[in-house]
């Protein structure tokens, strides 16, 4: 995990969300502000854990946390907000996954102006979605546990291949 933090604070970033000062967050306009970074495997672990602190008001369509999926790909995975409630999936593949069917797992609604912890993780047991260091939800894989091969990039506030779907927080 020490690794894969280094990687990432060792890798290139676009970003084009707005720095509101120091010892603040990003604001996403939710108007195309975004952080991305290229494809990278060491972006693909296994087993996995993300973590993000959002604070927002959306409720309204699809918008993208932090994620490493195209659309309809049914390969990487995302955590984003579907009007404004924190969902998440994980593939391997279209036969090997964790995911409903629908939407993903559902952490519930987070989208009342405070700052929320999301936490989402996977491993040989299923994936695990937390919030505020709460399990809110939690689902068994669908086949065999496989590790994604997912070549999309890493991008902060968008939900890539579905548009527009940008996070306003």
């Amino acid at each position: 995990m020490y690794r894969l933090l280094a990687l990432l604070l060792l890798l290139p970033w676009r970003v084009s969300a707005q720095e509101t000062g120091p010892g603040t967050a990003l604001a996403f306009t939710g108007r195309g502000a975004v952080v991305s970074m290229l494809h990278t495997e060491a972006l693909n672990p296994y087993p996995f854990s993300v973590t993000t602190w959002i604070k927002t008001t959306q409720t309204d369509g699809a918008a993208g946390l932090i994620n490493k999926y195209l659309s309809g790909a049914f390969c990487g995975w995302q955590v984003y907000l579907l009007n404004g409630r924190v969902r998440a999936w994980y593939f391997g593949d279209a036969r090997h996954y964790v995911w409903d069917g629908s939407d993903g797992l559902d952490g519930g609604s987070v989208a009342d102006g405070l700052w929320h912890h999301l936490a989402f993780t996977v491993d040989d047991n299923g994936g695990r979605l937390f919030v505020d260091g709460v399990l809110a939800d939690s689902r068994r894989w669908t086949g065999p546990p496989t590790r994604t091969t997912a070549r999309q990039g890493l991008t902060l506030g968008n939900y890539p291949g579905v548009g527009p779907s940008y996070f306003r927080g």
